[in-house]
């Protein structure tokens, strides 16, 4: 099985999965899509895109075209238990990414979303991720970023708390170019879900913290407007 992540002629980036050998899962859909280009993610947050994308799909032997670390190749066992996974290109170069502060807030009810931002702390971004079937492009200001996406159809494959998966990998592959260190979900009291708890330690293995809160908390923290 094979995990590429390359931005395509027509100005998408597309994170895919390739089955290989006869036996490997053949999703229906084996792409995530963004609009817009992705710039120099390492190989650690493809790895963690792909499994929060792919979910059970991603399994036993796979290759990718930039090294995962051992770190997040420990990562992406605990995450994918009990279904078998092992990256073939491990090496420490996986961990090659950088945090500046910056929150990424997923404004997953499409409310519109504002980051409230002041000189004297890191850059506060909402995501919002529109459905690819009804729109197209990238909105992108100090305070805000609009991208469409299949993100929404991969999410119904999963069950639970694991529909987050796609718009969390949506919310990954932009934070090495944005610089972000945290993600806030604000989907519900869900902190103590088995799916969460993975999820959070996948990230954590990519320099990320995940926060989830209660929708109607996410105003006390001082992070947006709208």
């Amino acid at each position: 099985m094979r995990i590429t992540s390359t931005n395509r002629p027509d100005g998408r980036h597309c994170v895919a999965l390739t089955p290989e050998h006869s036996g490997e899962p053949n999703p229906a859909l084996r792409e995530l899509l963004i609009d817009g280009s992705i710039l120099g993610t390492p190989g650690d947050r493809q790895m963690a895109v792909a499994a929060l994308t792919f979910g059970s799909y991603l399994r036993g032997v796979v290759e990718t075209d930039v090294p995962v670390s051992p770190a997040m190749s420990q990562a992406l066992s605990a995450f994918q238990a009990p279904v078998f996974v092992a990256p073939m290109n491990v090496s420490v170069e996986g961990t090659q990414y950088t945090g500046a502060g910056s929150t990424l807030v997923l404004d997953l009810e499409h409310e519109g979303l504002v980051g409230r931002n002041s000189v004297d702390r890191g850059q506060v971004i909402t995501l919002d991720v529109l459905p690819m079937t009804t729109w197209t492009g990238r909105l992108f200001s100090m305070d805000r970023l609009v991208t469409a996406s299949n993100a929404d159809l991969l999410g119904r494959r999963a069950r639970g708390t694991a529909r987050l998966g796609p718009f969390l990998a949506v919310a990954l592959a932009f934070s090495h170019e944005l610089h972000v260190s945290r993600i806030v979900v604000p989907s519900g009291d869900r902190s103590d879900e088995p799916w969460i708890t993975r999820a959070t330690d996948l990230l954590a293995a990519t320099g990320v913290d995940l926060m989830t809160v209660d929708r109607s908390e996410l105003h006390d923290l001082d992070l947006v407007e709208g």
